[in-house]
C-alpha cells in the first residue's frame, strides 16, 4: 500500500525536474531578444527626455532661457544618437549611455 502512494509522488517529482530543466534552457536563449527590448526600450526613453527638453527650447522666452535650454538640449541629443545608433548596429557596448 505505501508504495502504491509513493510512485505518483516520485513520477510527479521526476516530471517536475524535467519540465524545470526545458524551461531553463529555453530561458538561456532569450538573453539576446530581452537586451534588444531592453534597449529599445531606452531609446523611447531618450526619444521622450529629448522632446521634453526641445520643448524646453521651444518655450523659452528670454535669450539667456533659450541659451540654457540649447545647452541642456545637446547632450541629450548626443546620447539619443548614440543610443539608437548602438541599437541599430545591435551593439550595446558601442554606447557609453547603455
Amino acid at each position: 500500500m505505501c508504495l502504491f502512494v509513493q510512485v505518483p509522488l516520485l513520477l510527479w517529482a521526476v516530471v517536475v525536474l524535467i519540465m524545470y530543466g526545458v524551461s531553463l534552457t529555453g530561458l538561456s536563449n532569450l538573453q539576446g531578444p530581452l537586451t534588444s527590448l531592453d534597449a529599445a526600450a531606452h531609446v523611447l526613453y531618450r526619444g521622450g527626455r529629448a522632446m521634453a527638453f526641445a520643448t524646453d527650447l521651444a518655450f523659452a522666452m528670454t535669450d539667456d532661457d533659450n541659451i540654457a535650454a540649447k545647452a541642456a538640449l545637446q547632450p541629450e541629443i548626443d546620447a539619443l544618437t548614440a543610443d539608437y545608433n548602438a541599437l541599430v548596429s545591435d551593439d550595446p557596448g558601442s554606447s557609453p549611455f547603455l
